[in-house]
């Protein structure tokens, strides 16, 4: 802020100097018999705008930077109200699977067509805080490419053929899926086109799918309207890439 202030200093007298020297001109002019000439007003606009330009580039310099300040304070509540819903999704299974339930958000990459973590709520190791699915693999990528609706799964007791039979996955998240026994994805839709997604919510659990309630309906429907109003509204546009799913609408 500092170096700001220092900028804005030389700019006023630069422009306080410019309309002092117009203004001490045109009042010689008036108190003298002398007509000026076009070539003398000319030099008088020419002073006038001179003393202008330095006030109108500080107000662009300054317009710029309020500008910057109201972006990042917008993103920071941004991510704050993310972190909020998805710990509220995460409060919506029942007592006793609390401790075993994480949320995450998954945004489509198109240059690696792949979907990746943008923000969880919830215990996370290492590996899945970083994993990237294919955008037709794992739940998520099941319900971004091909169901298009909010699907719950339950793992319990599935096999690594079973896995990677059902969700495609490849060998390096084969481990990190078995940990889990219940899975409920909802597509995140691109706002204002409820056609093309940008992602998938994710609420999964280690407990069995009768312990967290996610196959309840009033559950599932709350879910699917969180991610589907409120949860897109949030996400940073520059991260959002839309994409019309295979075989959309038939």
């Amino acid at each position: 802020m500092q170096r700001w202030k220092s900028q804005r200093l030389p700019l006023a007298i630069i422009a306080f100097s410019g309309l002092a020297s117009f203004a001490n001109l045109a009042l010689q002019i008036s108190l003298s018999d002398y007509s000026p000439s076009a070539d003398v007003l000319f030099l008088l606009v020419f002073i006038f705008i001179g003393g202008l330009i330095p006030i109108i580039l500080n107000e662009i310099r300054v317009h710029g930077e309020n500008r910057r300040q109201i972006a990042e304070l917008l993103a920071d509540r941004n991510q704050l109200v993310l972190t909020d819903l998805l710990r509220f999704a995460r409060r919506l299974v029942l007592d006793s699977a609390a401790a075993t339930t994480r949320s995450s958000i998954f945004l489509y990459d198109d240059i690696t067509r792949e979907l990746y973590v943008y923000k969880h709520s919830g215990h996370f190791e290492d590996d899945e805080i970083d994993i990237r699915f294919g955008n037709n693999e794992g739940a998520v990528g099941f319900v971004f490419w091909y169901e298009g609706e909010t699907t719950v799964f339950n793992l319990d007791g599935a096999s690594y053929h079973e896995l990677r039979q059902l969700l495609r996955l490849r060998p390096p998240h084969e481990a990190p899926t078995q940990r889990l026994k219940t899975i409920l994805a909802a597509p995140i839709p691109f706002p204002g086109d409820e056609d093309r997604l940008i992602g998938v919510l994710a609420v999964d659990s280690s407990s069995p799918i009768e312990a967290t309630g996610l196959d309840e309906q009033q559950i599932v429907d709350t879910l699917s309207n969180l991610a589907k109003t409120l949860i897109p509204q949030h996400i940073d546009p520059d991260r959002m890439r839309p994409i019309r799913r295979p075989g959309y609408g038939g």
